[in-house]
């Protein structure tokens, strides 16, 4: 007789169902947030039709001149389009601010499945070590290691990456620790099903609200850490265009007093994008909440 998987098995796993739907379209929060992230989005990837300069791109004769049908939201002391240097530096900003929180959300899985899941002395090593790298200010530890190995977009993201996997490897760990004492893992034991199965096809489906919210709000988070190293000179080089940059070259009380469409835009941009994360965190950790009501 061929052995198979128990039912109390099969429903520990919470796949995205036409539930989780239901209550996403309910959710005003969920689509007025991720209505404003689809926008920002999608102006950066099409950039190119929706702007006909180029971010390098300058002209003497109109240095600072304010909005305008020619220039939307203006130029800069360059003569540089800022409405155009907005829509190509949501570009970087963006890939900084997602690739950083992916590979910090992985890192934080995959170690606190493991940890979770079998603890003994590599739980503890990570443990130590997690909490060695929390010790220092992460601003100063972000600020000390970018002044180490340099300015650059990758260079930035490794940064983020090896200090923001803490929180989501504590949040994956303290989950496991709490379902690997459960029924169906003990079914699926008995049942001689391979770890690997149980961790990351049986366990992990049911630690995946968190985990969302952990990366939106990451997501936010390093997005206002590359907009603050690049005002005080230590993120990405000046040359590239992101809206830390814009800031950052909008920062003399001349420009703040005279040029107040420098900084507004990037202001304005860094602002709605991080409430607009933050408020799909918010929604998503509701929408997948397995006691939510229908």
């Amino acid at each position: 007789m061929s052995t198979t998987v128990p039912d109390v098995l099969r429903s520990s796993r919470k796949p995205w169902s036409s539930r989780y739907l239901r209550r996403s379209v309910r959710n005003k929060t969920a689509i007025v947030g991720a209505l404003v992230l689809a926008i920002i989005v999608l102006s950066a990837i099409l950039a190119p039709v929706l702007t006909h300069y180029g971010p390098s791109q300058m002209d003497l004769m109109s240095v600072t001149k304010p909005p305008s049908s020619n220039h939307w939201l203006g130029t800069d002391q360059l003569g540089k389009d800022v409405f155009t240097i907005l829509l190509y530096g949501a570009r970087t900003s963006l890939y900084i601010g997602f690739v950083s929180a992916l590979g910090g959300t992985i890192i934080g899985v995959f170690l606190g499945a493991i940890t979770g899941y079998f603890g003994g002395w590599f739980d503890a090593v990570v443990i130590r070590f997690s909490e060695l790298i929390m010790t220092f200010p992460e601003l100063i530890l972000v600020m000390v290691l970018v002044t180490l190995i340099g300015q650059g977009v990758n260079n930035v993201i490794l940064v983020f990456v090896f200090t923001g996997w803490m929180t989501t490897f504590r949040i994956v760990r303290t989950e496991f620790l709490s379902i690997r004492q459960e029924t169906f893992i003990d079914s699926g034991r008995s049942l001689g099903l391979p770890t690997r199965s149980l961790i990351f096809r049986h366990m992990l489906p049911n630690v995946m609200s968190p985990i969302v919210v952990s990366f939106t709000v990451n997501f936010a988070l390093y997005i206002l850490a590359e907009a603050g190293l690049s005002f005080l000179g230590l993120g990405v080089p000046a040359t590239t265009p992101t809206w830390g940059n814009m800031l950052s070259a909008a920062q003399s009380t001349d420009v703040v007093r005279n040029f107040w469409w420098l900084w507004v835009s990037p202001g304005i941009a860094i602002v709605l994008l991080v409430i607009a994360a933050n408020l799909v965190g918010d929604a998503l950790r509701d929408i997948m909440d397995p006691k939510g009501e229908d």
